[in-house]
């Protein structure tokens, strides 16, 4: 692998060149001169404290801060890859792979070392000729095998270093193949986040346990979790990101590992999902868009191909399909053979898309409703932290149908239902098969039969100590469809008593939050 870096990317294009490109890529005509005339006739000067030159014709670079040029850039990257590719790469099955191109991050693939030369030969040739240059001080060779093995590499006369690592696109690759020095760079990189948010967020008093939560979910997850979709979960990984996750809870529920506090309890005071299911849950969603992939993208051909060659002896390591699969098959209960038959069943025709939503429309706005009723104060709270009696929420323009969320408020705090579960029985309301109108009916039933068997696993993993709780929580979905059967008119009452196509505010108010 040779990971190239062009000098000064964007500012060294010529014009003219890209002009050519442009045409020859089908821009032409009125778009290709409105291109043009925000390049044409520019100048530019120099200054010096107070003293200016003389202005001058600038015939090179795209403009950075501009929506347009990394497009310009993407095409004219393009094209010098086309022009550069040879009979060099990686196969995986019936497919070669020459290079990965983001932007201007490349990186150049071949089984050897001299085919990786006459590669980067004809890139470097094809970067001169469209005036680009490849620096040779950060351009770096890396062998992929468990042996070190030695890769000369020039450009231009210069030898290229090689080296055991590389950061490509934020991603540690190593020349071993493993994913554990960025899975620990990736736990250093949240330690080092909560370290700088130590004093001023997470130990703040002033600060709410609402405000650190969401600063938890959108700064420390994201730095400690980003390219998670690839991990391979071993016991070590667990255990490590798990007491990562705790280090950053613990402060915020003010508690020390010295308490002997169990986690589990930490989590559900905090009302926080473990993190290890927030993974889980990403890789088993990128398995199903890899299956859902169409022909031609990259990454559902890599990951369909066979390739090649023996493993090496002794013991194998765990490859990424192989632990994924066996992550849906305990998660989801789904057997590997039935895994991509399961991911496209989401493909449903458009018309049976929109029966769907609207059959569940009142069954879910009543569960969501529902899930916000607080049984100490008989109230539900509204999605701007307002808590409302039902006679209130009965005159505010839901009428008889507030009795029966109350009511279903007051069966469901028993549950007390987290987010996954929540969204669980969601999916289980939208995807119904006697909704009338149908066409697709089998494939509605196997895909419901599929969300029923995820959410008893997880009902099983999570609280397998509550006696009966799985067909407890399931009669709730009849609950909730006989909401919708007998309070479904009620908004065709609202329409009619608002002329202004307006529903009430407080109406509006309960079912704001329209996240999933």
């Amino acid at each position: 692998m040779c990971f190239v870096d062009l000098e000064k990317a964007f500012d060294p294009v010529p014009h003219g060149i890209l002009w050519e490109v442009l045409w020859e890529y089908g821009v032409r005509g009125s778009l290709l001169r409105a291109v043009r005339s925000l390049y044409n006739r520019s100048r530019s000067l120099v200054r010096i404290a107070s003293c200016k030159s003389d202005l001058f014709p600038v015939h090179v670079g795209l403009r950075q801060g501009c929506p347009l040029p990394p497009v310009l850039f993407i095409v004219f990257m393009d094209r010098i890859s086309r022009r550069s590719q040879g009979l060099e790469g990686v196969r995986f099955g019936d497919h070669r792979i020459s290079s990965l191109i983001f932007a201007d991050d490349v990186v150049l693939l071949a089984s050897s070392g001299l085919d990786l030369q006459h590669a980067l030969g004809h890139f470097a040739a094809e970067c001169e000729a469209a005036g680009m240059r490849v620096s040779t001080s950060k351009s770096e060779v890396m062998v992929l095998d468990r042996k070190k093995v030695a890769c000369t590499l020039q450009v231009g006369g210069e030898v290229l270093p090689q080296v055991e690592e590389f950061k490509y696109l934020g991603v540690l690759f190593t020349s071993e193949g493993r994913m554990d020095r960025e899975i620990d760079r990736r736990i250093g990189a949240a330690a080092a986040v909560m370290r700088s948010m130590y004093r001023s967020v997470v130990v703040k008093k002033e600060l709410s346990r609402k405000a650190k939560l969401s600063i938890y979910q959108s700064i420390y997850v994201p730095t400690l979790t980003y390219g998670h979709e690839l991990w391979v979960m071993t016991e070590r990984v667990r255990s490590r990101i798990q007491a990562a996750e705790m280090s950053f809870l613990r402060r915020v529920a003010g508690r020390f590992l010295r308490d002997r506090v169990r986690s589990s309890v930490t989590r559900e005071e905090l009302g926080v999902e473990p993190l290890l299911l927030h993974i889980e849950r990403g890789q088993l969603r990128w398995l199903g868009h890899l299956f859902r992939m169409p022909p031609g993208r990259l990454s559902g051909e890599v990951f369909r191909a066979c390739p090649t060659g023996k493993r090496p002896r002794g013991r194998p390591r765990t490859r990424w399909r192989d632990y994924v699969f066996r992550l849906a098959w305990e998660h989801l209960g789904v057997p590997p053979e039935e895994l991509e038959e399961v991911a496209r069943e989401r493909e449903l025709p458009c018309e049976d898309q929109i029966i769907l939503l609207k059959g569940c429309c009142m069954e879910i706005m009543s569960l969501r409703a529902a899930v916000r009723y607080d049984p100490e104060s008989e109230t539900l709270t509204l999605s701007g932290e307002m808590a409302v009696k039902r006679e209130q929420l009965k005159n505010g323009g839901l009428g008889v149908v507030s009795d029966a969320i109350f009511d279903l408020g007051k069966c469901l705090a028993q549950f007390n239902l987290d987010d996954t579960e929540v969204a669980l029985l969601q999916a289980v309301l939208l995807m119904s098969s006697d909704r009338s109108g149908l066409t697709c009916v089998e494939k509605i039933e196997k895909c419901q039969e599929t969300y029923l068997l995820a959410f008893e696993h997880y009902i099983n993993y999570r609280k397998h100590n509550i006696p009966h709780f799985w067909p407890k929580l399931l009669m709730k979905v009849t609950d909730l469809r006989m909401i919708g059967a007998c309070h479904a008119s009620r908004f065709l009452h609202m329409k009619v008593e608002c002329p202004t196509e307006l529903f009430p505010p407080l109406f509006l108010e309960v079912f704001e939050d329209q996240e999933v």
